[in-house]
C-alpha cells in the first residue's frame, strides 16, 4: 500500500469528521469509503487505528460501535493537507454530508451498552444526545445478558417513541 494512498485516507476521514459536529461512527466512515470504492475494509480500520495512535481523533468504544471524533491535531494536520483531496472526492464528500445529515446524525444520538451488574444480571445503559446535550439517561436492570442487548436494541430503533412518552407521562399532572 503506498503512503499516498493511506494519506489520502486518513485525509478524507478526517475532512468528513471536520464536517460535522457529532462523532460518526466506524460503520458510517466505512459505509462512505466503501461505497464509493475509495478504500478496502482493512484500509480504512488500519487508517482509522493509526489515526487514533497519532491522536488525530478519538475513539470511543462501545459494545458494538466504535465512533470518532476529529482531534485538535486532527484539525491541524487537515489544515496543512487537506488540499491533497481531489476537488471531485472533497465536494462527493460535502454532497453526501449534506444529503445524508439528519441520518447520521440520529444515529450517533443514541448511545447504549451493556455490562455485568456485580450483584447479578447485568445493567442497560441506555442514552440520548441532541446536538451533543444529553437529552435522557437511563439505566435498566436485566436477568440475562441477551435481555440487556434486546433493551439496548430496542432503545437505539425506538429511542424517540420511548423518549416521547417518558417525557409526556412524567410532565402530566397527577389525576387524583
Amino acid at each position: 500500500m503506498a503512503q499516498d494512498t493511506m494519506t489520502l485516507y486518513k485525509l478524507i476521514i478526517c475532512r468528513m469528521l471536520s464536517l460535522v459536529n457529532f462523532p460518526l461512527s466506524n460503520a458510517q466512515i466505512s459505509d462512505y469509503l466503501l461505497d464509493r470504492g475509495y478504500a478496502d475494509y482493512f484500509d480504512i480500520q488500519q487508517s482509522l487505528n493509526e489515526m487514533a495512535e497519532e491522536a488525530l481523533l478519538t475513539a470511543e468504544t462501545r459494545p458494538g460501535t466504535t465512533t470518532y471524533e476529529l482531534t485538535e491535531l486532527g484539525r491541524e494536520s487537515l489544515g496543512y493537507f487537506g488540499r491533497r483531496i481531489p476537488d471531485v472526492i472533497e465536494k462527493d464528500l460535502e454532497e453526501y454530508l449534506r444529503s445524508n445529515r439528519y441520518e447520521l446524525r440520529e444515529t450517533s444520538s443514541v448511545r447504549t451498552d451493556y455490562s455485568q451488574d456485580p450483584e447479578g444480571g447485568y445493567l442497560a445503559a441506555l442514552s440520548l444526545y441532541e446536538r451533543g446535550r444529553l437529552l435522557c439517561k437511563l439505566q435498566m436492570h436485566a436477568d440475562t445478558e441477551d435481555e440487556a442487548a434486546r433493551m439496548a436494541d430496542r432503545f437505539r430503533k425506538r429511542h424517540r417513541e420511548l423518549y416521547e412518552t417518558l417525557y409526556r407521562e412524567l410532565l402530566l399532572p397527577d389525576q387524583h
